[in-house]
């Protein structure tokens, strides 16, 4: 399963809940989806990622209760629960200092939650509920960052070599049809029977060339994404190993899309190679952006959306009013 994501006042978006149950969640590697690079995790950054604890937890208002309420629920409150929600909370703070040793933002906003819980169980118990509402939200997190370092040493090996194949098979293929064309040309005549000067094999060169460069920035993505789940936000799982696997089929796909977006002059780039290298920047032109697609998918996505835009170009308002009357009859 590599932009920064768009950052917002924190108080504006909602806290994320992050999940025990395996849910999917955004992988790709920066600009593939939203996704970033750095894990922030103080008040004042953006709103919290899925997989990651928010500071603003700690800023969170208990609800208002009655004292009839407040009577009624410690009534019922076992005092068995209060204790065993305590035991929890001396469990996470040790769960907390092992597993976050390197990531002191993280455990500040984790003591500080876990902190605001006990004060809740010392001063209020009757807003239980809420006080293991925080605690559940540790034990989330830290039930994901367990998971993801037990699985993650399982498959990242193999998800590596998988890479590292296909990366070697693409770069073989991209140096031969980028750097050495013509001599792929004349092999590739030979073998379908066609003259060397046809106009047909210098495209079919140019196109395997992009399939080849597109590959290799969606294997480079994977890579990239592997690493920065594993060992940056530590929120990996094997349920998203199919994102990981096809990421350089994907790569090459988005690399023939780029080859016939600029095959049919919908993409036009200014490049002024050197007189002696003009041949090789030519064929570089159409490689970088590739490479680029595959690396960051949300490129081609957005090419596409303009091309569509080009083709059924968005009616005017007073079209839309008379077509919406149209159809009111």
């Amino acid at each position: 399963m590599p932009d920064q994501p768009d950052q917002a006042d924190s108080s504006d978006q909602p806290v994320v809940v992050v999940s025990e149950n395996g849910q999917p969640r955004q992988v790709a590697p920066p600009g593939v989806t939203v996704s970033g690079p750095i894990t922030t995790l103080s008040g004042d950054q953006a709103a919290s990622e899925d997989g990651e604890l928010s500071a603003t937890l700690v800023d969170r208002e208990l609800p208002k209760m009655s004292r009839k309420d407040s009577e009624e629920i410690l009534q019922r409150l076992p005092k068995s629960d209060l204790r065993a929600l305590d035991k929890q909370i001396d469990n996470l703070y040790e769960d907390v200092t092992k597993l976050f040793s390197g990531k002191r933002r993280e455990i500040t906003v984790a003591f500080e939650i876990l902190r605001k819980a006990r004060v809740i169980l010392l001063k209020d118990p009757e807003q239980f509920a809420e006080a293991e509402y925080y605690v559940r939200q540790v034990q989330a997190r830290v039930h994901q960052v367990r998971q993801s370092d037990e699985e993650g040493s399982r498959f990242w090996p193999r998800i590596l070599v998988y890479q590292t194949g296909w990366l070697i098979v693409l770069s073989i293929f991209a140096l031969i049809t980028t750097v050495n064309g013509a001599a792929f040309v004349g092999w590739l005549a030979f073998l379908l029977g066609v003259p060397p000067t046809s106009e047909t094999l210098g495209w079919a060169v140019l196109f395997i060339s992009t399939l080849a460069w597109g590959g290799i920035g969606g294997a480079t993505a994977a890579m990239w994404s592997l690493y920065y789940h594993i060992s940056v936000r530590r929120d990996y799982e094997p349920i998203e190993n199919l994102w990981y696997y096809t990421q350089p089929l994907i790569g090459m796909v988005l690399g023939g899309i780029v080859f016939l977006i600029m095959g049919s002059g919908f993409l036009v780039v200014q490049a002024t190679p050197t007189a002696g290298d003009s041949a090789i920047g030519a064929r570089l032109v159409p490689a970088m952006i590739a490479v680029i697609a595959g690396f960051r998918q949300a490129v081609v996505l957005d090419m596409i959306e303009r091309i569509v835009g080009l083709i059924t170009p968005t009616p005017t308002d007073a079209s839309q009013e008379a077509s919406t009357e149209e159809l009111s009859i």
